[in-house]
């Protein structure tokens, strides 16, 4: 069983291009009732006319601020790939890192290299409704940017059997629910004295929507200037990760 978790980073000129922008306003769309006075009517449209506007730009803001979620509008920054059944304790950690296509290209050959065994590919989507952010993630960046996806991936319209959604096991016969990594571990009791995995905080100074930002060194606040290396930061936050998500695994499979 190998524990995946990969992190992304947005890239906003792609919002603009692929986010499409909500219809033009049409005063002619406009309600009026039983208003008959012609100023009172110029003030409806007027009023409609800002209302309209205001959801454009949060429409746009929005996109923008979900863009390191979309394969369209993000990049694959890193992979992050542990394994409980490496050969010796200082393999069983591995982050795949560089050019976004060799990441790619290197996490398939990691596909292709155990092919013949039964070792799974676990994620976490958080989500009881099969959303499988990871995966999309890789498979839709890999046909984006060229690079081939192993036939074995996906069955169908369906992922392949080899990817296994840790978050849809834990929470089995639940609808609708979603349920954060942390979270999880809290309720199988798997932080405490000894852990080597510290549950996640609202305030914690890295999270999964400024990694990129401190993986990158473009981090401007207080806290970043009192790190010694952003990057390091950055890494541990994703170490964390995995080691949480393979705490779980372990204990619900």
């Amino acid at each position: 069983m190998i524990v995946i978790d990969i992190e992304t980073q947005p890239i906003p000129e792609l919002v603009e291009k692929f986010i499409k922008p909500l219809p033009a306003f049409d005063q002619n769309e406009v309600k009026f009732g039983n208003t008959k006075d012609p100023e009172k009517r110029a003030a409806l449209v007027a009023s409609k006319q800002a209302e309209h506007d205001d959801a454009t730009v949060a429409h746009m803001a929005k996109a923008k601020d979900r863009a390191a979620l979309n394969p369209l509008t993000a990049q694959v920054l890193v992979i992050g790939l542990y394994n409980d059944h490496a050969q010796s304790p200082e393999h069983r950690m591995e982050f795949l890192e560089g050019n976004e296509k060799l990441i790619l290209s290197n996490f398939w050959s990691q596909w292709y290299d155990t092919h013949l065994s039964t070792d799974r590919f676990v994620f976490w989507s958080g989500s009881s409704n099969s959303e499988n952010f990871d995966p999309d993630m890789l498979i839709r960046r890999s046909w984006i940017l060229g690079v081939k996806v192993p036939p074995q991936v996906i069955n169908g319209r369906y992922l392949g059997s080899r990817w296994e959604d840790a978050a849809q096991r834990y929470m089995f016969g639940r609808f609708n629910e979603y349920c954060g990594l942390s979270r999880a571990a809290e309720e199988l009791g798997l932080f405490g004295d000894g852990a080597k995995i510290f549950p996640k905080s609202k305030d914690d100074t890295v999270t999964g929507a400024n990694f990129w930002q401190w993986y990158e060194n473009k981090m401007t606040c207080d806290a970043a200037k009192a790190c010694p290396s952003q990057k390091t930061l950055a890494m541990s936050y994703l170490t964390n990760d995995l080691l949480i998500l393979d705490a779980i695994a372990g204990r619900i499979y």
